[in-house]
């Protein structure tokens, strides 16, 4: 009898072990494939950018305390200086209201954005810019035309903070090369713009 229930309590052990690895890896794969396609932009914020004497412009969203963009960062670091076309690169990067620019510059992330080529960085406090491109995480990336349209617009990483080739990069890099993309909408994965700090 008390084998039975030693046998019985070990099962139950295992059971709950085995839930518990189950429950842990679904919660790290939802978070690192956690993601959102990107919604379209309002025609003003598309429309804006139409003068640049590039030919493409690449926006990039940065939350200068999201881990994740770094991923991002890397992959333009890595993509730009391979690209042909004449291109102009500004980070937007989201400083909440009421702290000051210092807030968002002494991250690693912000150093990074500094390292990009061709790149202009644009502190966005209070979240206008974001909310006029519709943008609702970090490390979004669109590239328009010449044309002033949106040719690209995503998450040029396979998932959260993991730098690398990724169908966002290789449809970034066709756009740029005049080419026609496997996909003109990926989806970012990267921390949330909270609309409620917006």
């Amino acid at each position: 009898m008390k084998r039975q229930v030693r046998l019985i309590v070990l099962l139950g052990l295992y059971v709950l072990w085995g839930s518990s690895i189950v429950w842990g890896v679904s919660r790290v794969l939802n978070y690192s494939f956690s993601g959102d396609y990107p919604t379209e932009s309002s025609p003003d914020a598309v429309g804006e950018m139409a003068t640049s004497t590039a030919d493409f412009h690449v926006l990039v969203f940065v939350h200068p305390k999201c881990p994740c963009s770094m991923a991002t960062i890397d992959n333009l670091g890595r993509l730009l200086p391979r690209c042909p076309a004449n291109y102009a690169v500004t980070a937007i990067v989201f400083v909440p209201e009421g702290k000051d620019k210092e807030w968002a510059t002494e991250t690693a992330t912000f150093a990074a954005l500094e390292r990009l080529p061709h790149t202009r960085i644009e502190f966005d406090t209070g979240g206008t810019r974001i909310r006029q491109w519709n943008v609702r995480r970090s490390g979004h990336v669109i590239v328009k035309a010449p044309d002033g349209s949106v040719a690209f617009s995503g998450g040029i990483t396979l998932e959260r903070g993991h730098a690398g080739e990724s169908l966002g990069t290789v449809s970034m890099m066709r756009v740029l090369m005049q080419q026609s993309p496997p996909a003109r909408a990926v989806p970012v994965f990267g921390c949330t713009f909270s609309l409620d700090s917006l």
